[in-house]
C-alpha cells in the first residue's frame, strides 16, 4: 500500500493567478513539480531566499521558479507564485 503525500500543497490566489502568465508548454512541468516533488519534501526541492523575501523558498522548474512559503507545524507548502526566473522575485 502506498502512502499519501506527506505535505499538503495550498495554492494561494496569487499563485493561481501567476499560472495565467506561464506558457502552456511549461504548465505540466510546474504542476508536476508542485503535486509530486513539493508534496514529498518541500525542503529538499527548494532553497531559501534572502531579504526582502525572507521566509520564502524557491523551487526550480527549468527556467521557471516556484515561490513557496512553508509552514512546518501544519506540514503545508503555500505556492505563492510561478514565473520565469527573471520575473519571479518582483
Amino acid at each position: 500500500m502506498t502512502e499519501g503525500p506527506e505535505w499538503q500543497v495550498i495554492w494561494t490566489p496569487e499563485g493561481r493567478r501567476s499560472l495565467t502568465h506561464v506558457p502552456p508548454r511549461i504548465l505540466p512541468a510546474i504542476i508536476s513539480f508542485v503535486s509530486e516533488k513539493l508534496t514529498a519534501d518541500p525542503w529538499h526541492v527548494s532553497h531559501t531566499l534572502n531579504a526582502p523575501l525572507d521566509g520564502y523558498r524557491s523551487g526550480r522548474v527549468g527556467s521557471y521558479h516556484v515561490l513557496v512559503r512553508i509552514d512546518a507545524q501544519k506540514k503545508a507548502a503555500y505556492v505563492v507564485k510561478a514565473a520565469y526566473h527573471a520575473d519571479v522575485y518582483r
